[in-house]
């Protein structure tokens, strides 16, 4: 995974161009080809890539060319079915703004914003990468339980390493069925994500209402799950968007809050007319 720097920032005056660095200090046009996975977060590709596994964020791939401002996302759903969604939801996701959409022969859309893409997948015989149009800052994304899952997916299938039962995904309150049932063994040792281990009869767990990677041993095997949240409570960590208004959050959620001097106005006048009743009956 890279990171870069700019040395030699460019000058109009002098007309020096600059380089990118990686985080290795390797400039990035001659980043060699033995490297599973890189990542360009927010930091410009060589002019040509086309071989290699590639991450592209909030940056145009290499050898793409589009046009235009960042707009915002108007609803978030996914357009097609892909490896790198497995257990991912999109739709309460909040984008401030994204590129606009991308085509080309072979690039896939998988995310929509209505108006733009907003995850891009593109496979060929040398060539494959993923691209979110979007500087992640911008968005509640990696705040969810879904963020390590999607880049875990993202990896794997990058690296062909995808497999649906390596790790079992599963949402908060499933059932699962540990293994094959092996009549010498009644008990299963659950491993929590937070450490505890706790062992069971039988090997059905139901109780996966704690998010993170479990470990399950049962007929002398390791099995992994990990339990994700897909939905908006599934973190407690709340985001602060300044462009996102109380009519944005109202909309998407459903929730209204009513300011405090509303509340007041509303007891003002409650007395006022109570006030009045009262006046009135005397006369």
């Amino acid at each position: 995974t890279y990171t870069g720097m700019v040395e030699n920032e460019p000058s109009i005056q002098s007309g020096r161009e600059h380089n990118i660095f990686s985080s290795s200090g390797i400039p990035i046009q001659k980043i060699p080809d033995n490297y599973d996975v890189v990542i360009f977060d927010r930091i410009p590709p060589p002019q040509k890539d086309d071989t290699g596994r590639f991450i592209y964020i909030d940056v145009i791939p290499s050898g793409v060319r589009t046009s235009g401002e960042k707009v915002e996302p108007r609803t978030v759903s996914v357009s097609w079915k892909h490896p790198v969604l497995e257990s991912v939801d999109f739709s309460r996701i909040t984008i401030l703004k994204a590129w606009p959409s991308l085509s080309g022969s072979q690039i896939q859309e998988i995310v929509t914003g209505g108006n733009t893409g907003l995850l891009y997948v593109f496979q060929s015989r040398f060539l494959k990468f993923l691209y979110l149009p979007f500087d992640l800052t911008d968005s509640d994304l990696p705040l969810r339980a879904s963020f390590p899952i999607l880049m875990k997916n993202s990896i794997d299938w990058l690296t062909e390493g995808y497999s649906r039962e390596e790790i079992i995904q599963l949402r908060s309150g499933d059932s699962i069925r540990i293994g094959r049932a092996v009549p010498e063994y009644s008990k299963t040792l659950i491993t929590y994500p937070s450490g505890k281990k706790k062992t069971i009869e039988g090997n059905l767990f139901s109780r996966t209402f704690e998010t993170g990677l479990y470990g399950f041993q049962y007929a002398e095997q390791m099995y992994y799950g990990s339990v994700n949240l897909n939905n908006r409570d599934e973190s407690d960590i709340s985001s602060r968007f300044p462009d996102v208004t109380e009519e944005d959050r109202e909309e998407k959620t459903g929730e209204y809050k009513f300011s405090l001097m509303t509340v007041f106005l509303i007891l003002g006048l409650l007395v006022l007319v109570a006030e009045w009743f009262v006046q009135e009956s005397k006369w």
